[in-house]
């Protein structure tokens, strides 16, 4: 601009500009750089660019965590080989056993007196009686297995799901304190960009306060549903493991008070091959119900719920330490330039 020869400052004078005009005019400049004309003032920035560099390990506790969320699994409350699986599948052969026992025509148990005939009678109903209560247990004990199996599966699913997003995300968390870092690194470097510091670091705090807002409303996704199939395993499991045990304990009872005998009779024939045959079913099918195994893997399956609070303990101490190592650079930047001003060469136009 021509101002007829008049000089002017210019209102955001150039480094290089300034240097490059005294030297034109022979004139010895002073070093210009910020920390020759700051000292001091730039050792909270110093600092702080230290300590933000040491935050990101900070974040690798909830990110091994969460890593390791794929890796459940649930074999002892899902699938045919856990203990609900077996006790179905034993349960189900038991019923078919004691059924066809109880089908068993009554010519072929035994004959002979009204006595016998009534024994009989009750043999069978007492049988079908035993094989339905059997039975009601079987169904229950698959309709679990099925309902608890889809339950789990969708669980691992989204815990993995959850996993996987929640790592990105502390990617990014940790990337707030490298560009915190790298903004800090220019401002030393840049008047200019000096006195934009405030603004970007007020950019970068939003950008992280975004980031952990999305990571809790993860959180509180998957808790929902963590909580959700905790509860049927609570109610469900422990329901159908005191229906096991009661089985376990009653069900040889049930077997000898079907062939109890009138007092002239003893327990002759085919009905004391049935009824050995029961006896031996019954323990058979009693010793491969574990209910102990099957209480054990609800303790696993609690034990193997990730703490989410303690997840987000580091996360949120991290925001803590970020602002905590912010303010006095935000606070230093108005000092900064006050000083620069003051003591920057008046520029030739």
């Amino acid at each position: 601009m021509d101002l007829g020869g008049m000089s002017a400052v210019a209102e955001t004078p150039d480094f290089g500009a300034v240097a490059d005009a005294a030297g034109a005019a022979g004139i010895e400049m002073p070093e210009l750089s910020l920390e020759a004309m700051c000292g001091d003032l730039l050792k909270p920035l110093t600092d702080a660019k230290e300590q933000l560099g040491a935050l990101t390990a900070t974040l690798d506790q909830p990110k091994d965590a969460v890593s390791k969320l794929g890796d459940i699994n649930f074999d002892g409350l899902s699938g045919d080989a856990s203990p609900l699986g077996i006790a179905k599948t034993q349960l189900t052969e038991l019923t078919m056993t004691v059924q066809k026992a109880g089908n068993t025509p009554a010519k072929e148990l035994i004959s002979g007196s009204p006595i016998a005939g009534c024994w009989v009678s009750s043999i069978k109903k007492k049988l079908t009686e035993f094989a339905d209560s059997v039975k009601t247990l079987a169904d229950s004990a698959a309709e679990l297995a099925g309902e608890l199996g889809s339950q789990l599966a969708d669980l691992l699913a989204k815990l993995k799901a959850f996993g996987e997003a929640f790592v990105a995300k502390l990617g990014e968390l940790a990337k707030v304190a490298q560009d915190s870092i790298d903004a800090i690194t220019d401002a030393v470097s840049d008047i200019e960009k000096m006195k934009c510091l405030g603004d970007i670091l007020t950019g970068i705090k939003d950008a992280m306060r975004k980031l952990l807002f999305d990571l809790q409303d993860k959180v509180d996704i998957v808790t929902v549903v963590i909580n959700k199939v905790s509860e049927y395993v609570k109610n469900n499991v422990t329901k159908i493991v005191e229906q096991l045990a009661t089985f376990v304990k009653a069900s040889p009872k049930k077997v000898v008070d079907s062939f109890k005998p009138p007092l002239p009779l003893g327990c002759i024939g085919k009905v004391g091959e049935i009824k050995a045959t029961l006896d031996s079913t019954v323990a058979t099918v009693s010793g491969l119900i574990d209910t102990a195994a099957l209480t054990k893997a609800v303790e696993g399956f609690f034990t193997a719920m990730p703490d989410l609070k303690g997840i987000m303990a580091p996360v949120d101490g991290f925001e803590e330490a970020i602002l905590a190592q912010l303010k006095p650079v935000e606070e230093s930047v108005s000092g900064i330039v006050e000083m620069v001003d003051s003591k920057m060469p008046t520029a030739v136009v």
